[in-house]
């Protein structure tokens, strides 16, 4: 049984050696010893592996099938961690982040003053570190539907409705309690949101804390609608693919568990009807 505090940070990486190495960089930045890192690496065919063993060799290194995707990546670096019977807590984290000096410390003073909770990371994007990326989640089903606040409370803490995936603490127990990370249901976007949300509605305080900073390097990771014309391939992609925030089985899904049921017909055309508005006129901005 684990009664002191020691973390587990459990990153998810897939062929971007340089993006990791940075942001192991800057963990390694602390010298707290209360701290191990977790890599999972889901088939990485790039220097991923050869980076770790030769600059990272105190990394734990879970190997992937390349069909683990992000909530797999994290299931699996949970596994580990509990497999090796000294860690407290986890920390979700991304391999394109940047956590600030002494983040390490500050999850130790964290994880003293709320034990039972889960507390979210302040994000700053990585080339403005001033404006914050997100202050937490926020969830209103008249309205924008389950969304990424900016604003900063007055207070050290405060509640939030769902935590993002990078910079996120919780307790290894917490974790059992609510069965993890729905990986089969949510393997890519939408799992940690899902994860947040079942912890709050287990009980436990969902927070996000100030003296937690990282950066993100906001636009690395997933298919977005690009700036000029496209493709119908690229259409499809962005509402078909797994890589896509807007795939279309995903989010119904995530509504469908988590909205109510009246209000989901509503979610859906707030959110994808102003989308493929502006898909078609990328469509036809391509053909002409």
């Amino acid at each position: 049984m684990v009664t002191i505090f020691r973390v587990a940070f459990v990153i998810p990486t897939f062929n971007r050696a340089e993006s990791l190495r940075d942001c192991l960089r800057a963990i390694f930045r602390s010298d707290s010893q209360n701290f191990e890192v977790i890599v999972v690496d889901d088939g990485s065919s790039d220097s991923t592996q050869a980076m770790l063993a030769s600059e990272f060799s105190q990394v734990l290194v879970v190997p992937g099938d390349g069909q683990l995707w992000w909530s797999g990546c994290i299931c699996a670096g949970a596994d580990r961690a509990r497999a090796e019977g000294r860690f407290s807590h986890l920390l979700f984290l991304n391999d394109d982040v940047q956590v600030a000096d002494h983040y390490a410390e500050a999850l130790a003073q964290v994880a003293q003053e709320l034990p039972e909770s889960m507390v979210g990371s302040l994000i700053s994007f990585a080339n403005d570190p001033e404006s914050i990326w997100c202050a937490g989640g926020r969830i209103n089903w008249l309205t924008r539907g389950a969304y990424m606040d900016t604003r900063i409370p007055q207070s050290e803490c405060w509640r939030v409705d769902w935590l993002p995936g990078m910079g996120s603490l919780v307790p290894l127990h917490v974790y059992d309690l609510v069965g993890g990370v729905d990986a089969r249901v949510f393997p890519q976007y939408f799992g940690d949101t899902d994860f947040s949300l079942r912890v709050g509605r287990a009980g436990v305080p969902v927070l996000c804390h100030r003296s937690m900073r990282l950066v993100n390097q906001v636009d690395s990771t997933g298919i977005l609608l690009p700036s000029g014309g496209i493709n119908l391939k690229t259409a499809w992609a962005i509402l078909s693919d797994r890589r896509s925030h807007s795939n279309i089985p995903t989010r119904l899904r995530f509504w469908l568990r988590h909205c109510p049921f009246p209000l989901v017909p509503w979610q859906a055309s707030r959110y994808y009807a102003p989308l493929l508005a502006a898909m078609a006129r990328k469509v036809l901005v391509r053909r002409q």
